[in-house]
Order: C-alpha cells, then sequence, then structure tokens
C-alpha cells in the first residue's frame, strides 16, 4: 500500500511538473487530439489555455476559459483575442486561409488522416512538444499500447465489420464508412478485423458496392457525443449506434469508444 500511494504521489508531480514554456503567453486549441493531451498533461487549467472548441468531450470542471464555435465559424471577434497566440488546428484548409489573413496568430495544423493512434500521438508530440517542457510522452504512448492491447483481447475472433460516421437515420445507414484512417487503419493493420475492400481513407457508399460485403457482417454507426458525455450501445435488426464522448476523435477518443463498444457487445 505504502509503494502505491508513493507511486501515485510521484505520477502527480511529474503530471504537475508539465507546463508551457515561458515564451508561450497564450494557447488557444482547436485541435481535439492537442485538447486531449493538453487534459492529460493538466494543462488545460494553465492561465496560458485562453479556449477549447465546443466539440470537444471536455468537462465543464476540467476547463474554465472560453468555449469556442468550431472550424470555419470563428468570427471576427475570436480571431481578434487570438493576436499574439499559438492556435492548434486540424487539417482545415478553410482555417489555414482564414489565419493566414492574420498574421499576428501563429497557427499549427494538425495532420492525422490516415494516421493510426499511436502515430496521432507522435502528431501532436511533434507540435505541441516544442512549446511544453517537463512532460512525459512515454507516459502517453505506454497508455496507448495498454488501450490497443485491451481492444486486441476483446476482439477474439477476425468479424467484418462496417464503421459509419453517424447513426442511420430512418434505417438509412450514414453515407461515409472509415475504412482506413484513425483506430479502423490500425485494426485492419493488425488483422483484427476485416472492413470494407478500399485503399481509400473513407468511402461514399452505394448499394451495388455492398454486394462486395459478406452478408454476415456488423454495422456499427458511430456518433461523437461531445460535451453531453452521454454515452450508450444500441442494438439494432441490422447493426449496432454507438454513443460515445470524443468516439470520432483521432488518438485516444475513437479507441476509448471502441472499448466501451467491445467490452460491452459479444460479436
Amino acid at each position: 500500500m505504502i509503494a502505491l500511494i508513493l507511486n501515485l504521489i510521484l505520477l502527480f508531480t511529474r503530471l504537475e511538473a508539465c507546463e508551457f514554456n515561458s515564451q508561450v503567453k497564450s494557447v488557444y486549441s482547436l485541435s481535439a487530439p492537442v485538447t486531449e493531451i493538453l487534459s492529460q498533461f493538466i494543462l488545460l487549467k494553465k492561465p496560458e489555455v485562453k479556449g477549447i472548441s465546443i466539440f470537444h468531450p471536455i468537462r465543464v470542471s476540467d476547463f474554465s476559459g472560453e468555449i469556442l464555435p468550431g472550424g470555419i465559424f470563428l468570427g471576427q471577434g475570436v480571431l481578434a483575442k487570438m493576436k499574439g497566440s499559438i492556435v492548434f488546428y486540424d487539417e482545415s484548409f478553410e482555417l489555414k486561409k482564414m489565419f493566414t489573413l492574420n498574421p499576428d496568430i501563429t497557427p499549427i495544423e494538425i495532420k492525422t488522416r490516415n494516421l493510426t493512434p499511436p502515430q496521432v500521438l507522435s502528431e501532436v508530440e511533434l507540435k505541441l512538444g516544442p512549446h511544453v517542457k517537463g512532460c512525459d510522452w512515454k507516459k502517453t504512448q505506454k497508455l496507448m499500447q495498454e488501450k490497443l492491447k485491451r481492444i486486441s483481447t476483446l476482439i477474439v475472433k477476425h468479424p467484418y465489420i462496417l464503421f459509419f460516421l453517424g447513426h442511420p437515420q430512418e434505417k438509412k445507414w450514414p453515407a461515409t464508412l472509415m475504412v482506413n484512417d484513425g483506430i479502423v487503419k490500425w485494426l485492419k493493420d493488425k488483422n483484427l478485423v476485416k472492413t470494407f475492400p478500399s485503399q481509400l481513407s473513407y468511402v461514399q457508399w452505394s448499394s451495388k458496392m455492398m454486394r462486395e460485403v459478406p452478408p454476415n457482417h456488423l454495422k456499427v454507426g458511430i456518433k461523437d457525443s461531445g460535451r453531453s458525455f452521454e454515452t450508450k450501445i444500441e442494438k439494432l435488426s441490422d447493426g449496432i449506434k454507438l454513443t460515445y464522448p470524443g468516439a470520432l476523435v483521432p488518438g485516444y477518443g475513437q479507441v476509448d469508444g471502441l472499448i466501451y463498444l467491445f467490452e460491452n457487445l459479444n460479436i
């Protein structure tokens, strides 16, 4: 018991030691993977973090700064507040163009397309790392590997699963499939699941294309519940509806969402 308490004290001390570099005065995160890591490193409570996106699954108790509209909905008033700030944002042509027109902002683009969850963490470390110090990046990857190991033990056979972005509406499944991106790419690379036969990251499916899919496949519609933190699994006659906070966030969010799914579902 004493050893456990000492380990917890050391862990807390390491997390508290993580901080922004002295030259960093103001930070905004419009990138969900960055916000996840800021939360893990207990940096969201630092005064340097001024705002995060409304779409990020962060509890009110964990962040008291400004909650911003996402993406291209940033207004001139918000952009004015961002002057002199570092702004992390997910890959977006529109946002890149917007920030180019505001030279007083230091934009840092986070590119996660076609990356597996461990690769997403490496991308965040590459872009966020130069602006912080004392942060245990090895711990983030170790935690990720533990979570991925958990998924691999939950999937005891090789099911054929189609992962849809969103829930079906009126018995019609969403138009977009995740095929070679994020956690689905990792599952495919590890030969843990089979999914739609395509080299594209995302596929707009059609009835004709679905003829290539085995009849005993499992459909999973994924909805990110964001700041509502709703968690739910609903079984349908032709598939599953998964609702989970951060379930579509590259990195920990997607992984935690599928752990929740497979822990509560017998395939």
